[in-house]
């Protein structure tokens, strides 16, 4: 029941697929916009993308959620992005992702994730990793990086997964704010199991347009199904809501 209720949901969010992010990238030799020093080195990740971008259903099923590589941003860089999160709900609660990952990074750069993993229990986080997917520039002002953090718990109940699509605004050599801007999630506590999705759409004069679709499942019986849309502006500002 659950996994038919699940396609159904996504075959309607495939109606409205836009560009692949992965055929987005325009190529430009100087970067405009000022960055951080450590974040200089890294703009060859970074590349500059075309808009629209669409993380949309169809983006999230072609990175699928269980696979794990080992990422390209390391904990300097993901500190460098988060320096102040958007207000928000659902960006305050990134903190909580955002320390896991520096934790497990923290054990895997000191050779001792196997000893970090021992120590797990059901609900605390196993894995996670952030890579840089490209950048959006307003002018020769502001940036706007965006990256993934993927994580696991550890393989017992409870448990939960997840694939976030971060946006980091860059003014005059800041990093100003970050935001949870799309996200797969899913995880269980039985009899309970829930799934969820932020799509979101990113346009060449700033717009963000989110949408947000959550199911939360008892003993494969669907008892709670909420949807809602929310728009947002970024700009040397930070990210702003429209009304």
């Amino acid at each position: 029941m659950k996994g038919i209720l699940i396609a159904l949901v996504l075959s309607i969010f495939s109606s409205c697929v836009g560009k692949e992010i992965q055929a987005s990238i325009a190529q430009i030799e100087t970067p405009q916009v000022e960055y951080q020093a450590e974040l200089i080195g890294m703009l060859d990740s970074f590349q500059v993308l075309e808009t629209p971008i669409h993380f949309d259903s169809t983006f999230f099923k072609k990175n699928k959620l269980y696979l794990f590589d080992n990422g390209n941003l390391n904990a300097e860089i993901v500190k460098v992005l988060t320096q102040k999160f958007a207000k928000d709900d659902i960006s305050a609660r990134e903190n909580y992702y955002i320390n896991a990952f520096l934790e497990i990074e923290e054990a895997k750069t000191n050779n001792q994730y196997a000893e970090f993993v021992e120590k797990l229990e059901g609900g605390m986080t196993e894995n996670a990793v952030g890579r840089a997917l490209g950048r959006i520039e307003l002018g020769d002002s502001v940036g706007l990086l965006l990256w993934e953090l993927k994580y696991k718990s550890f393989d017992a109940c409870p448990s939960y997964q997840g694939h976030h699509i971060l946006g980091s605004i860059v003014y005059k050599g800041q990093t100003i704010s970050c935001m949870h801007l799309a996200s797969n999630e899913g995880g269980s506590d039985a009899p309970m199991q829930f799934d969820s999705y932020q799509l979101a759409s990113i346009y060449k004069d700033g717009t963000i347009k989110v949408r947000n679709y959550a199911q939360t499942f008892e003993e494969d019986q669907l008892i709670e199904n909420t949807v809602s849309k929310t728009n947002y502006q970024f700009s040397s500002k930070g990210f702003e809501l429209k009304k």
